[in-house]
């Protein structure tokens, strides 16, 4: 099992604490091996901001889903599933807060 599964398994148990803690660690080395833009550590990132959502930050999650939409746009192009899936995540957070 990759990290990245662990994480995702830990976030789906609700061990939100323990799942945004693997996600951060995977997202520094993501970052410090492959840079900021690219698609694995951008995917990562999305994790984080769902995580802060699951813990009831959704401005936090928010802020980082609109950093990940952009440079997802940047990058794979705005058509790609992977960009319309943070538009979602956006447009979520956004309804979420508007209440």
């Amino acid at each position: 099992m990759t990290l990245h599964n662990k994480a995702c398994t830990l976030l789906k148990l609700g061990r939100l604490g323990e799942s945004d803690e693997l996600f951060r660690r995977i997202y520094k080395v993501k970052v410090r091996v492959w840079g900021e833009d690219d698609a694995s550590t951008l995917l990562t990132r999305f994790w984080m901001a769902f995580v802060l959502e699951k813990h009831g930050n959704w401005r936090g999650g928010l802020k980082i889903h609109e950093e990940v939409y952009e440079a997802r746009k940047r990058v794979l192009g705005p058509e790609h599933p992977h960009t319309t899936i943070s538009m979602s995540r956006i447009s979520e957070c956004r309804f979420v807060l508007k209440k």
